[in-house]
């Protein structure tokens, strides 16, 4: 397997809604390798990086403790939880 590097990018200076569409654009692209990878028939990669997200939620949730909103927190995670769904083959 070739492994990909998949990073969030984050500095302690960032605002709130710097982190938070950090974390956006790394679902985003996140979703493109894993519909890449379902694409070339690699479900078990494909079910790894959507549930990687998990640990860059935690990250985000982490960093912006005691600054969330709460209809961005439900909206990322219902981003990743249907990209795991995605990833997870029927």
């Amino acid at each position: 397997m070739q492994e990909e590097i998949v990073m969030l990018d984050l500095n302690p200076s960032f605002t709130y809604d710097d982190v938070t569409r950090s974390l956006n654009e790394h679902i985003e692209f996140t979703a493109s390798l894993v519909r890449d990878y379902r694409t070339q028939g690699k479900p078990g990669e494909a079910r790894l990086l959507a549930n990687s997200l998990s640990g860059a939620f935690a990250l985000w949730e982490r960093i912006t403790r005691g600054q969330q909103r709460k209809d961005d927190a439900l909206r990322l995670e219902q981003a990743i939880g249907r990209l795991q769904a995605e990833a997870t083959p029927g």
